[in-house]
C-alpha cells in the first residue's frame, strides 16, 4: 500500500471520528468539496505542502504527526474528544451583538 492510500484513509478515520461530513470537513480545512473528496478516495496524489498543512489544521493535528505513519488510534480519539468538547462550548457561549 502506498503512501497516499495511508493519508486518505488516515484522513477517513480521523473525519468519521470527529463526526464531520466530507463537506464540512473540507470546509473547516479551507479546501473545495470535490477536491477533499477526490484527496479522501485516493485519486489525488503529490499534495501540496500548504494543502497538507490545511489538512493537518483540520484534524487538530501538527503536520508532523499528521504525516507519521505511527499515528495512534488513541491519538485520534483523544482528537475527536477534544474537537467534541470545543464544539459544545461553542454552542453554549452566547454570541455578541453587533
Amino acid at each position: 500500500m502506498g503512501r497516499s492510500n495511508y493519508l486518505n484513509l488516515r484522513l477517513r478515520f480521523i473525519r468519521e471520528s470527529l463526526g464531520l461530513t466530507q463537506e464540512r470537513f473540507a470546509e473547516k480545512a479551507g479546501i473545495s468539496y470535490k477536491y477533499y473528496q477526490a484527496i479522501e478516495n485516493g485519486l489525488k496524489e503529490d499534495l501540496r505542502l500548504s494543502t497538507l498543512k490545511k489538512l493537518s489544521r483540520a484534524c487538530n493535528l501538527t503536520l508532523a504527526e499528521f504525516v507519521d505513519d505511527r499515528l495512534s488510534k488513541t491519538k485520534v480519539a483523544e482528537i475527536a474528544m477534544k474537537y467534541q468538547v470545543t464544539k459544545r462550548a461553542a454552542k453554549r457561549s452566547p454570541k455578541k451583538k453587533k
